[in-house]
Formats: C-alpha cells, sequence, structure tokens
C-alpha cells in the first residue's frame, strides 16, 4: 500500500462513502492489515481504534451503511453441524455401556430438526444447517446424503439456509468440495452458497481458495 491507499480500506470496513476518510500512511498498520506482521499485544484492537480515531475526524455529515437491517445494535448468525442425524453403532456401544437401557430406546434421539424449528419459529429467527455428503473418512459423519435428503428440502421450504458441511479431508480438496457441493445442489434443486468444515479442518493458506474454486459463496468455518 502507497500513502492514501488506507482510506479506502477504513471506509469499506466502516461502510463508509468513497471520499470520506484522509488516513496518513502508517507502516506499522499496513503491515498488520496486509497479515505481514502481527499485532504485538493481541489485547489490543490497533485497527479498530486507529479506524475510530479516523470516524471521529469527519467534521462534516457523512452517510453510513448498515450491514444488517433496521440499523440493529448486532446481529446473531445462529447455524447448526449436523454430524449425526441418530446414534452410531459407535455412540450406541457406549451409551449402552454406561446407560443400558438406552439398548432398548429407539435410535432416533438426535432426529431433533422439528424441535429446533419449534425453538427457533418461537423466537422469530431462522438459521444455516450444514450437512455432509457421504464422507468416507472414519471422523466423518455417520450418515449418507440419502438419510437427509428429504428433510434439507423440507427446512429449505420453510425458508432454513441449507450448507455443506465439508467431509473430513475435503478442507484441501478442491475437487471433492465441488462434488458435495454439486450432491448436495441436486438434492435441494439449487447449489449451496455455503461451506463449513467439518472437525474445523482448515487450512489458512488454501482451504478459501479451494473453497471459491469450488463455487461457494462463503466460508463458516472460522466463525
Amino acid at each position: 500500500m502507497g500513502r492514501g491507499e488506507l482510506s479506502p480500506v477504513f471506509e469499506a470496513c466502516l461502510g463508509l462513502p468513497p471520499g470520506t476518510l484522509d488516513v496518513p500512511d502508517d507502516a506499522d498498520l499496513r503491515g498488520l492489515l496486509d497479515g505481514r506482521t502481527k499485532n504485538p499485544d493481541p489485547k489490543t484492537p490497533v485497527a479498530a481504534d486507529a479506524m475510530r480515531r479516523a470516524l471521529d475526524g469527519v467534521a462534516k455529515p457523512t452517510l453510513r451503511k448498515w450491514f444488517w437491517p433496521d440499523a440493529r445494535p448486532f446481529a446473531v448468525f445462529l447455524s447448526h453441524d449436523v454430524d449425526e442425524v441418530r446414534w452410531s453403532w459407535r455412540r450406541r456401544l457406549l451409551m449402552g455401556v454406561r446407560h443400558p437401557g438406552t439398548l432398548v430406546h429407539p435410535n432416533d434421539r438426535y432426529w431433533n430438526f422439528e424441535r429446533v424449528l419449534e425453538l427457533e419459529k418461537r423466537f422469530g429467527v431462522p438459521s444455516s444447517w450444514y450437512f455432509v455428503a457421504d464422507g468416507g473418512h472414519p471422523r466423518d459423519p455417520p450418515y449418507r446424503l440419502r438419510d437427509v435428503a428429504a428433510v434439507m428440502r423440507d427446512l429449505q421450504a420453510k425458508g432454513q439456509e441449507i450448507g455443506v458441511h465439508g467431509s473430513y479431508l475435503s478442507y484441501r480438496d478442491s475437487a471433492m468440495l465441488r462434488r458435495e457441493r454439486e450432491a448436495i445442489g441436486e438434492a435441494l434443486g439449487r447449489p449451496p452458497p455455503g461451506v463449513r468444515q467439518h472437525f474445523v479442518n482448515f487450512d489458512a493458506d488454501a482451504t478459501w481458495r479451494l473453497q471459491q474454486e469450488a463455487g461457494f459463496a462463503y466460508d463458516a468455518t472460522l466463525a
């Protein structure tokens, strides 16, 4: 970044029109924003403080863009990683050892979609649901896409967002991510926009690029 190029960065982050700010060059701050240097004191919000100072220095009235409806002071992103819909044989065995009575109960303790929908309806909020598409790793969820295709379509019809819960190894494989996105998209009738990687598997140098190559519009792993 050269002199003056911090201004559009600050304006974009603060939701201000171009040309509002005149931020002086700061090599340390540029390095921090570029990711080339680390904040020596992580508890001090250096970038946020610099943006606040720049905003305080604006004398004329400014138009600010709001990033969620009605200028609310905060927003909440509700989401669910669908890791298990019924007890796997491993969990059933484990719970049977701890609580033998569970062995005679129906295996539907995790099929709680309607229960969650009722809770959300009570508070007037929707959410996002991330489903796995037939992972093959031992740590992948123990269900298949055919087991949840109908409930995914039902959730989508009720205004919920459906996304991909990228399988255990997909964080480093663009082709795998694309196949999983296409499989869920075929079940839904439209491609899902978002992804969250299972087990929080993530490579900062590669995963976002691979997700973009696979066609995703956003990633929610680090949220």
